[in-house]
């Protein structure tokens, strides 16, 4: 099971958010407070995407260019490597992640995951993110597997801790690719040995 965000893809450098605020006359640093109710409501499903774009165009005006540059930040650039040796497991596969409405169809249509996994939990579909210990009980569930025969790659601190807490075996994913593989390869050789 492994997260997308900083694990699969690395997102682009949120450059649009300072261009947005010098072409809106906003000063720096105040945007993205403006957007967080909406990026909040929208990572649980508690909007959907014609909510977003009619919030999102309150604040900046035409949000169809905006969400543009929202989401080509969000789609990020591909980890080849590790996405190539996650695809090869030998193992079932999932994709446990904290996500925004309408991520299902881009990344199917950019990344192809729904192509490599039996399951995908995004955020915005159960209405629970991680580190919520819920969303890792709904995913183990989901493949009809008990957490302890779970392993979970994510690259955020506290996603793998409480999943370490519900007996998950996790690994913390940093910058580095082969590090990250070498890893993972390193906890499944643990585990089934």
């Amino acid at each position: 099971m492994f997260d997308i965000g900083g694990v699969l893809v690395t997102e682009v450098p949120r450059a649009w958010v300072g261009r947005w605020e010098a072409g809106l006359g906003l000063d720096p640093g105040t945007l993205e407070p403006a957007l967080l109710p909406i990026w909040q409501a929208g990572s649980v499903g508690a909007i959907g995407l014609d909510e977003v774009h009619r919030r999102v165009a309150g604040i900046v005006g035409d949000a169809e260019v905006f969400m543009e540059d929202v989401w080509e930040a969000y789609l990020g650039t591909p980890r080849v490597a590790l996405t190539a040796f996650f695809a090869g497991l030998p193992h079932r596969r999932a994709l446990l992640s904290n996500s925004f409405v309408g991520a299902r169809e881009r990344e199917a249509e950019r990344y192809g995951f729904d192509a490599m996994v039996e399951q995908i939990v995004y955020s915005h579909e159960v209405g629970l993110q991680k580190p919520d210990p819920r969303i890792y009980l709904l995913t183990a569930e989901r493949l009809g597997v008990e957490p302890d025969q779970m392993l979970f790659a994510d690259d955020r601190a506290e996603n793998v801790q409480a999943a370490r807490e519900l007996g998950i075996h996790a690994v913390l994913v940093g910058a580095d690719e082969q590090a990250a593989i070498a890893a993972i390869r390193s906890a499944l050789d643990a585990w089934s040995g």
